[in-house]
């Protein structure tokens, strides 16, 4: 999932807790 930079460029907030683990990478 962290291989997308998409996924990097949304917020914490917007993305919600799912994505929030990959927002640290």
């Amino acid at each position: 999932y962290y291989n997308r930079p998409q996924y990097r460029q949304i917020p914490e907030c917007c993305s919600g807790g799912s994505t929030r683990r990959m927002t640290s990478y």
